[in-house]
């Protein structure tokens, strides 16, 4: 008999819960991509300044 059964689901579980973080992960970062694209696209009156830019920043390498 094998030392570890791989048939008993726990790991299946695990792998499962797994690729659903990396889901979430990709698409937050998707999203954020996306909405800071559009606010460098649409941006004529200079609303991003190097204040808000620097706010945002961090919670952006922290993710």
């Amino acid at each position: 008999k094998p030392f570890f059964d791989s048939d008993d689901g726990e790991e299946d579980s695990d792998d499962d819960e797994n690729d659903d973080n990396v889901t979430k992960s990709s698409l937050l970062l998707q999203y954020v991509l996306d909405c800071l694209h559009k606010i460098f696209l649409y941006d004529t009156q200079r609303f991003l300044s190097k204040e808000r830019a620097e706010a945002l920043l961090g919670p952006l390498v922290d993710q």
